[in-house]
């Protein structure tokens, strides 16, 4: 993830997403290399030099912010019509 992408994702868990804390860029790489590399709780800490429950607080904070800006993040998928030509879809349709 490049530097402008979690500038823009820590603006919108703050201004959005309810949170107010100076390590808002700390917390969401944590919360990151979590996901994305299935990092255990107890590698993040030695790693960041923060106790479990401060790790594991850290986490739930922002996921609770991103679920409440799942609005905003996640986009309502459009119905196909069954006159569509495009052939990606020739597959889905029901005969």
């Amino acid at each position: 993830m490049s530097r402008g992408v979690l500038c823009r994702l820590c603006h919108l868990l703050e201004t959005f997403g309810g949170l107010h804390n100076c390590t808002i860029a700390k917390q969401v790489a944590m919360f990151l290399l979590i996901l994305a590399h299935h990092t255990k709780n107890c590698i993040i800490k030695s790693n960041h030099i923060q106790s479990g429950r401060t790790v594991s607080k850290h986490f739930h904070r922002i996921l609770s912010s991103v679920i409440r800006l799942h609005s905003i993040l996640l986009s309502q998928p459009k119905p196909i019509n069954e006159n569509c030509t495009d052939e990606r879809w020739k597959h889905f349709k029901k005969n």
